[in-house]
C-alpha cells in the first residue's frame, strides 16, 4: 500500500510531536535525578520536592545528608565472680569413744557444698587436716584428760574461726597404781596401802571396778603380775 506526499508529511509531523512530549516529560525527572546525586556530596542538606509533568507521577524521595558520630563510649566492666568470703559452718554432734592409750572422735561435717576439710588439734598442738568425719588420737596416756579441738576451711580457704572442742578422758590402766605404764609389785603394794587408808586411792588400783580399793584389788595387782 503507497503513501501520498501528504501522508507522509502528517505521519513525520505526528511523530515528531511525541518525541518533543516524551522528552518534556523526561527532562524534569532526569534533572531531579542529578540534584538527588549531586545532594549526596554536599555537606548541606538538600531538601528536594516532588515534580509533576504530564507524564505519570513519580515520587521522589529526599535523602538529605546526615553525619554519623560514632561515639566512643567506655566498655563496661569485665564481670567477674566476686571472691568467696564466707565461711563454712562447723562441725556438729561431736562424740567420743575413750579407751586406755586411745580416744576416737566422730562428728558430722557441715553441708556447705564448698566445705574442704576439718584441722584438729590435740590439746593445743595441731594434729591433721582431714575431709573425713571422724579422728583416731593413740599412744595417748591411761587416765588423762585430753582436749580436741576444730575448725572448719572451705575450699576458698576461708576458715571458721569458731572453735568446736570437747575434753574427755582416756580410761585408767587398772593395776598401774603408780600410772608408770606397767603393772609391778609396787602398784600391788600400793593399793594394799589404800586398801588400808595409808594413801589416798586412785581409779588404777580398783581392779574388780567396785567403786573401792580393798585387799582383794592388792590380789588381783599381784596376779596381774605374776
Amino acid at each position: 500500500m503507497k503513501m501520498n506526499i501528504e501522508e507522509l508529511l502528517l505521519f513525520a509531523i505526528l511523530f515528531l510531536c511525541l518525541q518533543i512530549s516524551i522528552v518534556s516529560a523526561i527532562d524534569p525527572i532526569v534533572e531531579n535525578a542529578d540534584a538527588v546525586w549531586n545532594s549526596s556530596l554536599d555537606t548541606t542538606p538538600v531538601n528536594l520536592t516532588n515534580t509533576t509533568s504530564t507524564a505519570l507521577p513519580r515520587p521522589l524521595i529526599e535523602y538529605p545528608n546526615a553525619t554519623f558520630n560514632l561515639e566512643l563510649k567506655e566498655c563496661p566492666e569485665e564481670l567477674t565472680d566476686k571472691p568467696d568470703t564466707t565461711p563454712p559452718s562447723s562441725i556438729s554432734n561431736l562424740q567420743n569413744t575413750t579407751g586406755k592409750t586411745w580416744i576416737n572422735w566422730t562428728w558430722t561435717s557441715p553441708p556447705d557444698a564448698d566445705f574442704n576439710y576439718t584441722m584438729v588439734y590435740l590439746s593445743g598442738t595441731w594434729q591433721t587436716n582431714t575431709s573425713y568425719h571422724f579422728y583416731n588420737a593413740t599412744n595417748l596416756t591411761p587416765n588423762t584428760v585430753y582436749e580436741i579441738a576444730t575448725h572448719t576451711i572451705d575450699e576458698a580457704g576461708n576458715i571458721n574461726q569458731t572453735w568446736i572442742n570437747q575434753t574427755t578422758k582416756t580410761e585408767p590402766y587398772k593395776g598401774d597404781v603408780d600410772r608408770d605404764g606397767s603393772i609391778t609389785a609396787e602398784d600391788a603394794v600400793m593399793a594394799l596401802e589404800m586398801a588400808v587408808g595409808s594413801i589416798p586411792p586412785n581409779e588404777e588400783a580398783d581392779v574388780n571396778c567396785d567403786g573401792r580399793v580393798t585387799s582383794l584389788d592388792a590380789l588381783m595387782i599381784l596376779q596381774m603380775f605374776a
